[in-house]
């Protein structure tokens, strides 16, 4: 329906302004976990960085896009 083609547009418009707000390390990490689907490992050695680097990163991700998301919801 085209009310709900709006609301999606609009999640993912806000969804889009929430990423700017992480850092482009925060985002890399958060987008080949969250939308990509890879193992943390699997992102460690895709970004030449430690396995607890990685999960600091996507830990930090999600608790500020949880933050930033929850007044749309």
């Amino acid at each position: 329906s085209p009310a709900r083609a709006v609301e999606s547009r609009a999640a993912a418009d806000a969804l889009a302004g929430a990423m700017a707000g992480l850092s482009p390390e925060q985002r890399v990490c958060w987008v080949l976990r969250e939308m990509q689907g890879l193992s943390y490992e699997s992102i460690a050695d895709t970004v030449g960085i430690s396995l607890q680097a990685v999960r600091g990163r996507v830990f930090r991700a999600r608790r500020y896009l949880t933050e930033a998301m929850s007044a749309w919801r």
